[in-house]
């Protein structure tokens, strides 16, 4: 198989995690009261048009409708497929969008 490169730069963002509408998460990694609208305040603060994110997972668990509304709130969320990274509770695979390169929501909560 041949190896696909990216051109990673100061406009690719990568991301994990975010957990939207995991009503345990929160207290599971004691994140901060209001903590997905801060992901969404920081995520668009960080990501401009024209940027890419890739979500490497766990974008939400919960109601399919749920997410497909949250993505609209997300600058540069694009859904895509990505072999390998299921999405069982939402049933998406979703990537382009975010960033500080980190693989951790960490980043956008503080």
């Amino acid at each position: 198989m041949d190896e696909i490169a990216y051109p990673f730069d100061d406009s690719t963002w990568i991301i994990a995690d975010t957990h939207f509408f995991h009503a345990n998460i929160g207290q599971y990694c004691s994140r901060p009261e209001g903590w997905q609208d801060l992901i969404i305040e920081n995520w668009n603060r960080f990501i401009q048009p024209g940027d890419t994110v890739f979500h490497m997972g766990d974008l939400a668990l919960g109601k399919k409708e749920d997410t497909e509304a949250l993505i609209p709130l997300l600058n540069e969320m694009r859904p895509v497929g990505l072999r390998g990274v299921p999405q069982p509770y939402t049933g998406l695979c979703l990537h382009p969008a975010i960033g500080h390169n980190a693989a951790d929501a960490s980043v956008l909560i503080g």
